[in-house]
């Protein structure tokens, strides 16, 4: 789509564009020169530092302690954390929903201030017909970026914009959080990684910071239920790994996985 863009100086909209698109549509979307406008869907307002200042009133007070009660943490590696370059992309396993608060937790406070998670925009798309799940998905949409720093990242479409807004934040010296499985882990095996994560760290060229951590498929796994547990959970924190980026994508992809997979 880039390349097109380039190309013929229009605009595409990415979205309407799949593995089903045939070369003839393209064309037609060429030679009609169609202009695509689309609604910000990025939330710019929630990097302000009034709401960092109430996210992290918030996070130390409520979820925090809510962790605590839940999960009894051993963290491993916060020596790694000394001295790095800011900003990172940490990237980590993902199991459930208390995976990302109690990573944020295990950070020093003014590393955690400075992070935003990617969640995958799939998550937040319902069906028509399922009103409450659609407005369930609204109210934790509304959650999620204001009280995480949550922000669009999709799996299968739509792929530019979130790429374009991640190194808008890097620019702005803002870490990212990332799980490059795309989806929970039930079972808490660490799933193949998707190709997404390769092409980020090639082309922004920051250090990444790997976590891994085990435990918590015991207490909220990805399971259709989500009620949680109580359990041990461990989390290590990683060296900052220095990438070749002359390597392909999938080359990243792999080394990146076997990485966590080796922690």
């Amino acid at each position: 789509v880039s390349i097109l863009e380039q190309e013929f100086n229009l605009d595409i909209n990415e979205e309407e564009i799949t593995a089903e698109t045939t070369v003839e549509q393209l064309e037609v979307i060429i030679k009609e020169r169609k202009i695509f406008l689309e609604k910000d869907i990025f939330r710019n307002w929630v990097l302000w530092d009034i709401m960092t200042f109430i996210r992290a009133g918030y996070n130390l007070l409520l979820v925090d302690n809510v962790m605590r009660i839940f999960c009894r943490r051993t963290l491993a590696g916060q020596e790694n954390l000394k001295n790095i370059k800011e900003p990172v992309i940490f990237i980590a396993n993902h199991v459930g929903y208390f995976d990302t608060p109690n990573i944020l937790m295990s950070l020093p406070l003014q590393i955690r201030n400075k992070v935003a998670v990617a969640t995958w925009r799939e998550y937040f798309e319902a069906p028509k017909h399922q009103v409450f799940k659609r407005l369930l998905n609204v109210l934790f949409y509304q959650y999620a970026t204001i009280f995480v720093n949550s922000y669009l990242f999709p799996k299968k479409r739509g792929f530019k914009k979130g790429f374009e807004y991640t190194g808008e934040l890097l620019d702005k010296k803002w870490n990212i959080l990332i799980f490059p499985e795309g989806e929970h882990s039930v079972s808490g095996e660490l799933q193949p990684f998707r190709s997404g994560i390769g092409w980020l760290v090639k082309e922004m060229k920051v250090p990444i910071v790997p976590i891994k951590h085990s435990g918590l498929e015991k207490i909220m796994a990805g399971d259709a239920y989500q009620i949680p547990r109580f359990g041990k959970v461990t989390i290590q924190i990683g060296k900052p790994l220095k990438l070749d980026y002359t390597k392909s994508i999938p080359e990243i992809t792999n080394e990146l996985q076997t990485v966590i997979e080796e922690m």
